[in-house]
């Protein structure tokens, strides 16, 4: 009875890893599915895909149907550019020159180029060594008249549009607004930064020379320009760099007192600085390769850093196992001669399934830098050959060296092939634990994705709101409420 049983025995054996094995590849394809689809979705990999021609053609379709305020948005980004350029390079500015009055043409939503021209007039006469008493009448033409003036420089509206750009190429939302930001770059601070500190110096030559009308347009420019920029929605980077002027000239402004009302603004607005600066100094930097800036969704970001490293892992393991379970496949299915149960194999599997994924996850919560750098390297087609040095790809080797090293550890001859079924069947049961965990994370961060991307895209209509929370707009009502103009 006993030996007319060991033939079904060892056939249901056979049986049972059949299943297993069709079923791990099964779920291993399904799992390798969302792993894909999630690598592809990831903010770098988006970009990567689009190709130089298709953008081009996009933004250039984009910018003849654009609205007015875009198109000034993108000649004045282009004018900052070239001024940043000039700063540093002789021939730059001499293109700068002949070109700036072209390009202040066609603004009439906003007179911030004639702030440009002004600043290249500027710049001109101190390549020249031109004593700073003596700039006022090049400056007077552009900057007369505009007491009043809207030095609007509609990033936001240039960001917006360029976003929907990126949206209309299928990519991501939050995706979509990083890539804008990029795209829109950040020209105008430099500008700002020269024009703020000469004029205020020409205002000063001027006042000494009596010329009180003169100085009272430089210092109402500088307090408007510096205002409006501050309380338009914009790039972080802007706002805060003209916060922190502003609140620089109001401190030096003559015999200020605590009481005094410029004394109150430039508290508040290192107070709005210093709110917004240390809440993002608590807030992740961005690991997906498009920013350096901190996270506007903590909670979505860390939730899908979460699941993204859960899954790589447990996926990678799962290939390393089944590697292994297939390169010993033969000795389940053909020399299984019940050595090795099925109950057997999947309590083992589950032992060994939870220390990887208890190493897993002891990793993400004592090592979770080591996983953001190494989230930020080159996972591309074109770095296989550097795939080995990434710390999760070395991990799941490891793994299947050490099944390998339980395979070719000295035994007497007749224990070998009894141990190699038994390895075989724990490592077929092992891949399909993984595979099937490795299915559950990639769906999950799938998931976590999808709302990363919409909250990042929500957070970004006001970007220092986000960072710094409600709060911190409240420290900006006294400005909203003061008069620029010098009495």
């Amino acid at each position: 009875m006993t030996s007319g049983s060991q033939p079904n025995r060892t056939r249901r054996v056979n049986v049972a890893a059949l299943i297993v094995l069709v079923a791990a590849a099964a779920i291993s394809a399904l799992a390798g599915w969302s792993a894909l689809g999630l690598w592809q979705g990831l903010p770098y990999s988006q970009i990567k895909a689009l190709s130089g021609e298709e953008v081009v053609a996009a933004f250039r379709a984009a910018s003849l149907s654009a609205p007015e305020q875009v198109r000034e948005a993108w000649l004045l980004t282009d004018v900052g550019k070239q001024f940043t350029a000039a700063l540093r390079d002789e021939a730059a500015l001499e293109r700068l020159s002949g070109e700036v009055a072209s390009y202040a043409a066609g603004q009439t939503r906003t007179q911030l180029a004639r702030l440009q021209q002004a600043a290249t007039r500027m710049l001109e006469r101190e390549r020249a060594a031109t004593p700073i008493e003596l700039w006022w009448p090049a400056l007077e033409p552009y900057l007369t008249g505009l007491s009043q003036a809207n030095f609007a420089h509609f990033e936001h509206e240039l960001i917006v549009a360029w976003t929907d750009v990126y949206r209309s190429l299928g990519v991501a939302p939050g995706t979509a607004y990083r890539s804008a930001r990029l795209h829109v770059g950040h020209h105008h601070g430099p500008f700002l930064q020269y024009f703020i500190t000469r004029l205020r110096r020409v205002a000063e030559a001027e006042e000494q020379r009596d010329n009180l009308a003169a100085a009272q347009t430089c210092r109402t420019i500088v307090r408007r320009l510096l205002r409006q920029w501050v309380l338009d929605r914009g790039p972080p980077g802007v706002r805060l760099l003209a916060a922190d002027l502003l609140a620089d000239m109001l401190e030096a402004e003559p015999a200020p007192t605590a009481a005094s009302s410029a004394s109150r603004l430039a508290r508040d607005l290192h107070a709005w600085r210093g709110l917004y600066h240390e809440s993002a100094c608590q807030r992740p930097v961005e690991f997906l390769r498009l920013t350096s800036e901190p996270s506007l969704c903590p909670r979505e970001y860390e939730r899908l850093f979460t699941w993204l490293a859960l899954s790589t892992w447990t996926c990678a393991a799962a290939i390393g196992v089944g590697v292994l379970a297939l390169l010993t496949s033969w000795a389940w299915l053909i020399r299984g001669r019940g050595d090795a149960h099925p109950l057997r194999a999947f309590i083992m599997a589950t032992m060994v399934t939870v220390v990887i994924v208890a190493t897993g996850m002891l990793w993400l919560l004592f090592a979770p830098d080591t996983i953001r750098e190494d989230f930020r390297r080159d996972w591309s087609l074109t770095s296989l050959a550097e795939w080995w040095r990434h710390p999760l790809v070395s991990a799941a080797l490891a793994i299947v060296l050490v099944f390998v090293a339980a395979l070719i550890r000295r035994a007497p001859s007749g224990a070998k092939p009894a141990r190699l079924v038994r390895l075989s069947a724990g490592a077929s049961a092992t891949w399909l634990m993984l595979a099937a965990l490795g299915l559950v994370c990639t769906l999950a961060a799938n998931a976590a994705q999808t709302a990363y991307e919409r909250a990042t895209h929500a957070a970004a209509l006001d970007p220092i709101q986000a960072v710094a929370g409600p709060g911190a707009d409240r420290l900006l009502d006294g400005l909203r409420s003061w008069d620029p103009r010098v009495n």
